[in-house]
């Protein structure tokens, strides 16, 4: 199911069953700071500032690290693309007693209004977007297999930040 209101999308869905998970214990600050690693590079090559920021300790959840991870990561990138040179992309593991959110936060342009509502829906992507479109179906899709949430809030020129709800 997916809403949109106030420049944000949420989309809601208990476990699936249709996307196989191995649950384990995970930090979400340990993963945030590994995936930084990952990108500094690339973050480094793009002109683009990365960085972690922890405003609270959660309790570690069970949830797949690979598929989190991959979720992440799919973030980071597609914020890392957008930013641009002088830019800022941010990792928030933001304080909420339940459920757990981890943010990715960028500066650059956003997302059109009229594309907001749908970004979740396959194939569903900017007429610039050099992307297949399936990206952020797949995070939300693993935020959904983990009895969790995806939410996006992109107001014009203010950049935009994706949450992964997770309990």
């Amino acid at each position: 199911m997916t809403a949109s209101r106030c420049g944000s999308t949420d989309t809601r869905a208990g476990g699936t069953g249709s996307l196989p998970l191995h649950l384990e214990p995970l930090d979400l600050a340990v993963l945030a700071n590994a995936i930084a690693a990952d990108f500094s590079a690339a973050a480094r090559d793009e002109g683009v500032e990365l960085r972690v920021r922890v405003e609270t300790q959660a309790a570690p959840l069970d949830a797949d690290p690979a598929r989190i991870r991959q979720a992440v990561a799919n973030l980071v990138s597609n914020a890392l693309r957008h930013s641009g040179p002088g830019g800022l992309v941010e990792l928030v593991l933001e304080r909420a007693p339940n459920p757990t959110v981890l943010a990715v936060h960028d500066d650059g342009p956003g997302i059109p209004a009229e594309l907001l509502p749908r970004v979740f829906e396959r194939f569903v992507r900017g007429p610039d977007s050099p992307g297949s479109g399936l990206g952020l179906p797949i995070v939300a899709e693993i935020a959904a297999a983990h009895g969790g949430s995806a939410t996006i809030e992109s107001p014009p020129g203010e950049g935009t930040t994706v949450r992964l709800l997770l309990p």
